[in-house]
């Protein structure tokens, strides 16, 4: 798909961060763009900023966790606009704290958003996309935290594991379709997914995300390296994308080092940042 003309591109969580900046990525190679996110109020924001720059731009509300609502919004998308040519399944949030202070309610709406989301936007096109024939691609968020483990991540890493495996098995499913299926991991990204109160268990100190949050500010790049680097995997039609800062040195030490050696550079980087 190395022309992005005229394509329909759909997003989840284009309100902010890594979904908004996909959306302007996609919108400035020419395609036409479908943005969904909770906040009906930042997809039609931004709807109305890249229809005023020229891109034809449609926005839903809508929360990836309610599967119902999910097929209602495809339906009527593929009914009135077509079949997306290209999924963006990114829409996702964070929970920091240890696994005893992660509650069940946590680990439920985690692996609903951050997993079923995903799982609920492929099945809302894959079937609408084997039946259009021609070249299509969903992209599935995960994270660099399934290569670099922290602690007290237990719930959120554990879902985005759970997205890479899921892409693995999609991808081999569609093998003899025209549809490409890619699993991204970003690493330090300068986004605000750790930067609600709600996102935070009572036994992480505030200095720890004082510490947490300088990090990913000084050390983290732009969500907008993510969406060229997306961008690009859609035009290659690329497996896998490792993205943002030291992204392909940990994916590759997370193949090569003993896992031993790898979880004491992961803790004495955890102590340092504010993981832990």
């Amino acid at each position: 798909m190395q022309s992005l003309n005229n394509r329909t591109v759909f997003i989840t969580g284009a309100g902010a961060g890594i979904g908004r900046e996909c959306a302007v990525t996609f919108a400035a190679a020419g395609a036409n763009i479908i943005l969904t996110d909770i906040s009906a109020e930042a997809v039609e924001t931004l709807a109305a900023e890249l229809t005023q720059q020229g891109t034809r731009c449609h926005h839903f509300a809508l929360d990836v966790s309610d599967a119902e609502a999910f097929q209602r919004v495809s339906q009527s998308i593929i009914e009135d606009i077509g079949c997306p040519d290209v999924v963006i399944n990114n829409a996702g949030i964070g929970f920091i704290g240890d696994f005893a202070h992660t509650t069940t309610d946590v680990w439920k709406r985690t692996l609903d958003i951050n997993l079923m989301g995903v799982v609920n936007g492929c099945r809302a096109f894959v079937e609408p996309m084997k039946l259009a024939k021609q070249k299509a691609h969903l992209i599935n968020v995960s994270s660099m935290s399934t290569k670099s483990i922290m602690p007290n991540l237990s719930a959120y890493i554990a879902s985005k594991y759970a997205v890479e495996g899921f892409s693995e098995v999609l991808a081999m499913e569609l093998h003899d379709t025209p549809i490409t299926v890619t699993c991204v991991h970003p690493a330090v990204i300068n986004t605000a997914i750790v930067r609600h109160e709600k996102m935070v268990a009572e036994n992480i100190s505030s200095e720890q995300i004082d510490r947490l949050q300088n990090y990913y500010q000084t050390k983290g790049c732009s969500p907008s390296v993510v969406a060229q680097d997306i961008l690009t995997a859609v035009q290659n039609s690329s497996a896998v994308i490792y993205t943002g800062p030291l992204a392909k040195l940990t994916a590759l030490l997370y193949r090569l080092l003993p896992k031993t050696v790898l979880r004491r550079l992961m803790h004495k980087l955890a102590k340092e940042v504010g993981y832990a």
